[in-house]
C-alpha cells in the first residue's frame, strides 16, 4: 500500500474540483470530515435536517465505506471521486436535533460543531465520543447532572446511537460499533440509562433479523450478541443469537445430518427466520442448488419489513417502524374495503337484471 494518493474529489454536478494528496491511511470519513471544515460544507440543509456525505467512485458509481482506508480501496491514482449528500430519515426524533437541543450549540460551540461534522462525514463513531466526553463532563459536575442541558445530551446520545446502529446495517458492518460500545464512556453511559440500552438493543435486534432477512447470518448474529450486551436479559436477543449461531453453524458444517438437524431446529424456533424455508427443503430432499455463502446476497437499499412478533409494543415502539405497522395495515383494510364494494357492485347488477 503506497504511502499517499492523489485524487480528484468533485461535487455530485461536477462543477467544483478538489485535488488532494490523502494519506493512503485515510477513511472515507476522515477525507469528508476534512472537507466539511477546509471548505466549509454545511453539516444540515435549510430546515436544519442533519446532512450525511458520502464518497462515490464516478467510474463505477460505487459507494467507499466510512471506514475502510481508502489505500485498501483498488483506487487509481488520479482517479475522480464524487462527493454528494442526503438527509438521513429520522430515528427517534422527527424533528431536527437542533430545533431539539438548541442549547448545545449554544453552550458549546466547538464540541458541538466536532459533532455535527463528524456526523456528517459519516464517523459516528468520532461523534458519539465527542458527545460522551461531554456527558461524562457534565455527569461529574454536580450542578449539572440532572439538569437540563445533562438530560438533553443523554437524549441525543441515545438518537446517535440509533443513527450509529443503522449506518452500520448499511454496511453490514458492527466493528466499529463494537469498538465505541467497549469504551469506559458508553459502558457508563448505557449502565446508567437503562431505557437507553433498552431502545440501541431494539434497534440491533431489528438490524439483526433484517440481516437474517437477507442471508447475512454472520452479521446478523453479531448484531444479536450486541444486543446482549446491551439487556442480557432480553429473550428476543437470545433468541436470535442461537438462531444466528445456528445458521452460521449450518452454513460452515460439511455433515449433512448435523446440517439437517440444525436446520430443523431453526426452523423450530422461527420458520420465517432467514432463508431456513427454502434451505431445510433443500436439506431434506437434496435439492441441487447450493446454499448462499455468508455475504454472498447484498442488502437492498430499503431492507423489507421485519418479524414483528420479536419487537411490536404498541405505540410507544420505535415510530418509523411503528408508522410503516400502520401503513402495512392501512393498504390491507383497503384491499378488503375495494373487494367488499366490488362484491356488493356484482350483487346488485345482479339483482337489477333480473
Amino acid at each position: 500500500m503506497t504511502n499517499s494518493i492523489t485524487l480528484i474529489i468533485r461535487d455530485i454536478e461536477e462543477k467544483t474540483n478538489n485535488v488532494l494528496d490523502i494519506p493512503a491511511t485515510f477513511t472515507a470519513a476522515q477525507v469528508l470530515g476534512d472537507l466539511i471544515q477546509s471548505i466549509g460544507l454545511p453539516v444540515s440543509d435549510n430546515q436544519r435536517r442533519p446532512l450525511r456525505y458520502h464518497l462515490q467512485r464516478k467510474k463505477n458509481r460505487q459507494l467507499l465505506p466510512p471506514s475502510s482506508p481508502l489505500g485498501e480501496g483498488g483506487l487509481m491514482r488520479g482517479e475522480v471521486l464524487l462527493i454528494y449528500s442526503e438527509v438521513p430519515p429520522p430515528v427517534i426524533f422527527d424533528k431536527p436535533s437542533g430545533l431539539i437541543f438548541p442549547e448545545l450549540a449554544q453552550f458549546w460551540p466547538e464540541k458541538w460543531s466536532e459533532i455535527q461534522r463528524w456526523q456528517a462525514a459519516g464517523a459516528f463513531d468520532r461523534a458519539i465520543l465527542a458527545l460522551l466526553s461531554l456527558w461524562l463532563e457534565l455527569r461529574n459536575h454536580s450542578v449539572e447532572r440532572g439538569g437540563l442541558r445533562f438530560n438533553h445530551v443523554s437524549a441525543y446520545l441515545t438518537e446517535l446511537f440509533a443513527r450509529f446502529i443503522f449506518d452500520q446495517l448499511r454496511l453490514a458492518d458492527f466493528d466499529n460499533f463494537f469498538e465505541v460500545l467497549q469504551s469506559k464512556e458508553a459502558g457508563l453511559f448505557f449502565a446508567e440509562n437503562p431505557a437507553a440500552a433498552q431502545q440501541s438493543a431494539k434497534y440491533l435486534l431489528m438490524v439483526s433479523y433484517r440481516l437474517a432477512t437477507n442471508q447475512q447470518y454472520l452479521r446478523s448474529h453479531e448484531a444479536a450478541i450486541l444486543a446482549l450486551q446491551l439487556e442480557p436479559n432480553n429473550a428476543a436477543a437470545h433468541q436470535l443469537e442461537e438462531l444466528g449461531r445456528a445458521y452460521v453453524t449450518v452454513q460452515a458444517s460439511t455433515d449433512p445430518e448435523e446440517k439437517l438437524q440444525l436446520a430443523e431446529t431453526i426452523f423450530e424456533l422461527d420458520p420465517d427466520y432467514g432463508n431456513i424455508q427454502r434451505d431445510l427443503e433443500q436439506l431434506r430432499f437434496g435439492r441441487s442448488h447450493n446454499m448462499p455463502q455468508p455475504g454472498s446476497v447484498p442488502l437492498p437499499e430499503t431492507p423489507p419489513w421485519i418479524n414483528p412478533a420479536y419487537f411490536y409494543s404498541g405505540a410507544d415502539d420505535n415510530p418509523v417502524f411503528y408508522r410503516n405497522a400502520q401503513n402495512n395495515l392501512i393498504q390491507y383494510l383497503s384491499i378488503a374495503a375495494g373487494g367488499l364494494f366490488f362484491l356488493l357492485l356484482v350483487i346488485v347488477l345482479y339483482l337489477t337484471s333480473r
